[in-house]
């Protein structure tokens, strides 16, 4: 089971989205799953079941209530309960800096306990998100903690920011070059305030975005059968192979094989 909210009001500038996934997995048999590349960092929280991060032969218990930050990689988990339940918030990238004041690059490819992250005050906000029962009243806690955190954004960042939105925004490709001509200053400046922000180099981000605007394709454009390659020139790949690199990358398996896996 999915759902899945929008925010309200000004949380709407810091929060993609909330979504909660509760999952029954066959008792007895082994369950894995992939974490895939993505330039959003999130809250977790969970409510049940156990996981296990598998890296090559090392080994990791995920925290019940975790931020996991924005990736350019994948991460395969292993699931040693027959029942999963997630309650989740997929952040904007410049979350990290602008409300928990550190930069973006020390969550890139990783992940922290928010206990770690909050310190005192998570402790009240993890007891209370693990306590309530019900999806609505998970986002009202989160919510209201949330703003209570919001200030005046920093100026700072400013031409980073509006560089990131006009990358969400516009459909059709856009170099470094112009984004960088488009916040008139420095590419040595702009690469380091858009790496604070995003966790992220602009070439490889905008790299990510390319590969997540794909999986949405993917998404609307499979039940029509819509060939895979025409999804990737529809995406901004040059060829089907450039896109199954891209894809491989981002998270372990051929498009073929992902769609396969997750039948939207």
């Amino acid at each position: 089971m999915f759902k899945y909210a929008e925010p309200m009001g000004k949380l709407r500038d810091y929060i993609a989205f909330f979504w909660q996934v509760e999952v029954n997995h066959e008792p007895g048999e082994s369950y894995a799953y992939n974490y895939i590349a993505t330039s959003k960092p999130v809250f977790l929280f969970r409510y049940c079941g156990e996981h296990v991060k598998i890296s090559g032969t090392d080994q990791s218990f995920i925290h019940q209530a975790s931020i996991v930050g924005q990736s350019e990689t994948y991460t395969n988990y292993q699931v040693l309960s027959d029942r999963t339940s997630f309650f989740g918030v997929r952040f904007y990238p410049w979350v990290l800096p602008e409300l928990f004041g550190i930069c973006a690059t020390e969550l890139t490819n990783g992940s922290l306990d928010i206990l770690s992250l909050l310190g005192r005050e998570g402790d009240r906000l993890v007891s209370d998100m693990l306590k309530s029962a019900h999806f609505d009243k998970r986002i009202e806690i989160i919510s209201t903690y949330l703003s209570a955190k919001i200030q005046n954004p920093s100026k700072k960042f400013l031409q980073a920011q509006q560089s990131i939105v006009l990358i969400h925004s516009n459909e059709a490709e856009i170099t470094v070059d112009e984004l960088v001509q488009r916040a008139h200053i420095s590419e040595r400046q702009f690469e380091r305030n858009f790496k604070t922000l995003t966790g992220f180099s602009a070439r490889t981000y905008l790299k990510i975005i390319k590969f997540e605007r794909a999986l949405k394709n993917m998404k609307n454009s499979i039940h029509r059968n819509d060939l895979l390659t025409s999804i990737a020139l529809d995406s901004g790949y040059y060829d089907q192979a450039h896109f199954n690199r891209h894809f491989r990358q981002f998270t372990g398996k051929s498009p073929l094989n992902h769609l396969n896996s997750h039948p939207y």
